[in-house]
């Protein structure tokens, strides 16, 4: 016989907020440490499929390649993944040099 689930305690409802605004603290953090030190991978968007899980695999497998950390590129995708498609685009392409900017590297 399965055992009734028990509805948790008024502390225990909470934690899974807790533990989301954890992360999210952590990731703005991650974030604006990446964007004070000017970081960004050798990735052209123009050049991608404009798929969302195209995209984040694409800025992953070249952020890797560049020797990011997986909390650096985790936190990119987690923000770019909060919001619709143009945020996901917004998000990807503010650590992403320009066309311009990979001719002059």
């Amino acid at each position: 016989m399965n055992k009734p689930i028990s509805v948790p305690e008024e502390s225990e409802k909470n934690i899974g907020l807790y533990i989301n605004r954890q992360q999210t603290g952590k990731v703005i953090d991650v974030l604006n440490s990446l964007e004070v030190e000017g970081r960004s991978v050798a990735l052209d968007l123009a050049t991608v499929d404009n798929n969302p899980i195209t995209i984040i695999g694409r800025f992953r497998m070249q952020a890797q390649k560049e020797n990011w950390t997986d909390e650096e590129i985790k936190a990119i995708q987690m923000e770019a993944m909060s919001g619709n498609f143009d945020h996901l685009i917004q998000t990807i392409k503010r650590f992403c040099k320009e066309k311009s900017r990979l001719h002059n590297a």
